[in-house]
């Protein structure tokens, strides 16, 4: 396979994908009515979602909205038997919980990589307390491992303490592994499962051509429900909560909110078995409700702060810029939000970026960007003085989405129900190590169908796809896509799937 760009061809390749399943239970609310009952139903759906899965054949597999008992019971002995290990995080246990627990999935493919490492988190359980004014946020931790009864419990799957401990100092990145460490002897063992078996054979690749060029900064904002529990409309575009006042972390709507939700990640430290370097894999699904853009950021703000401090205890104080890193996820939130609602009544002529996505491809998020935490207000709120001039930033942490690296953009949609459309999920890489060799067409590209249309499974048509230049659409509003809303008879999830193929440098 060639190098895109007219490079010479990688010494070693990678493959990653991840993919949002719509968990079982969340078919069940009303919120996918507009779907056919058929196309709803559980059995009929996992067919061609295990289908989806095995034809891409990635080294790397992210799910999200995974049920314990379908980890436990199907998608772990399934994929164990295709040459896969893979750890489960659930981020709903308790006595709250209404129907099966669900969480994220991290699967990686045993004949290409070594586990050294793992560490399962919860973004509230790492940082249960407002940070400072003034102070860099790396520097506040006080954290537990989520409850390894609970979790294991709701995997159904055998318990796996984490491996390995230490310390370091100096610089952001190592301010945030200082934070890390002060909780890592504290962690308790994580729901995890393994498999070993013969690798499959080798696989049809249904990606196309990336254009070989680097990553631009990217842009985001806006979100859209999608999975919670406590799946329901915003009242009066406050999420249901009370008024906040100002005040550290008392009466504000967004500590009692980060707080009280279960969202976390998985972190896999790899040993690429070809070229014997290290690499970072993760798996997240952050904060679904569009009225707290200010949560998630911080979601994704503590989950940079996990992966610098997890690879600089267990690799060493320059691993955040010398490890390659992998991080697949359903981020809700927009690369380019163009469309003004309840939630941004208001936004700039060509767009605004989502505090998430801003965060994660620059680095850093300024206090005022209206998805900080210091500058979101919900009708009725004062002012957050917790984070009062404070910028969030990824600790160092450098990434850029695969397919803005490879098309200049990100898809238009990977999502598309009655009511929204946008692309809400993403490979993010860290763009110093990886060339983007290939990327999964996606089903509304030009020539999709004309290739080798839906095929029996139901899966991507093969082919080039998009414009000449390789780039998107560029819509302002993704609902203006000819692309109708999913689930439904070809298309087993209210996500697509994303797949790409990575050259290591």
């Amino acid at each position: 396979m060639a190098a895109s760009g007219g490079a010479k061809p990688p010494r070693h390749t990678l493959t990653a994908m991840t993919y949002n399943l719509l968990a079982d239970k969340y078919t069940r609310g009303g919120w996918h009515s507009y779907c056919l009952p058929q196309h709803l139903n559980w059995d009929s759906r996992r067919e061609r979602i295990l289908q989806e899965i095995e034809s891409y054949s990635s080294d790397i597999i992210c799910l999200q909205e995974v049920e314990a008992q379908v980890f436990a019971g199907e998608l772990q002995p399934w994929l164990a038997a295709r040459g896969y290990r893979g750890h489960y995080l659930a981020r709903q246990y308790g006595d709250n919980v209404h129907g099966p627990p669900e969480g994220v999935a991290l699967f990686y493919r045993t004949e290409v990589f070594e586990l050294e490492q793992q560490h399962s988190f919860l973004f509230n359980s790492v940082l249960t307390s407002p940070p400072v004014p003034g102070s860099p946020l790396a520097s506040v931790a006080d954290a537990e491992e989520p409850s390894a009864s609970n979790t294991a419990a709701a995997a159904g799957a055998d318990a796996q303490a984490p491996v390995g401990s230490g310390s370091a100092s100096g610089s952001e990145a190592q301010a945030a592994a200082n934070a890390w460490a002060s909780q890592a002897a504290a962690e308790a063992p994580v729901a995890s499962a393994s498999g070993n078996a013969e690798a499959p054979s080798s696989r049809r690749r249904e990606r196309r051509t990336g254009s070989g060029t680097r990553a631009a900064s990217g842009s985001s904002s806006g979100e859209s429900s999608d999975e919670e529990e406590d799946r329901r409309p915003a009242t009066n575009g406050n999420g249901g909560g009370g008024a906040s006042t100002s005040g550290r972390g008392r009466g504000n709507e967004f500590w009692s909110m980060f707080k009280k939700r279960q969202e976390g990640a998985i972190l896999a430290l790899l040993r690429h078995r070809a070229s014997k370097r290290q690499l970072l894999a993760a798996c997240t699904h952050l904060f679904w409700n569009p009225a707290f853009p200010d949560v998630k950021t911080f979601q994704a703000t503590v989950l940079c702060r996990e992966m610098v401090g997890f690879l600089t205890q267990h690799v060493g104080p320059e691993a955040p810029g010398s490890v390659p890193v992998v991080l697949g996820g359903d981020f809700n939130s927009l690369a380019r939000k163009r469309v003004p609602d309840v939630f941004d009544p208001k936004l700039p002529r060509d767009g605004q970026a989502s505090g998430v996505y801003a965060l994660l491809t620059r680095g850093s998020l300024p206090p005022s960007h209206p998805d900080h935490p210091g500058s979101r207000r919900r009708p009725g709120e004062g002012t957050n003085a917790d984070f009062k001039g404070q910028p969030l930033t990824t600790s160092g942490l450098q990434l850029a989405s695969s397919y803005v690296i490879a098309h200049g953009t990100d898809p238009p949609l990977t999502t598309r129900t009655n009511n929204f459309a946008g692309c809400l999920d993403y490979i993010f890489i860290s763009p110093q190590h990886f060339d983007v060799l290939r990327t999964l067409e996606l089903p509304y590209e030009p020539g999709w169908e004309d290739e080798e249309g839906r095929g029996e499974s139901g899966g991507r048509g093969k082919g080039a796809g998009g414009g000449a230049d390789g780039t998107y659409p560029d819509l302002r509003d993704p609902m203006d896509l000819p692309f109708p809303p999913i689930p439904n008879e070809v298309f087993p999830s209210d996500h697509l799937s994303l797949a790409v193929i990575l050259g290591l440098r």
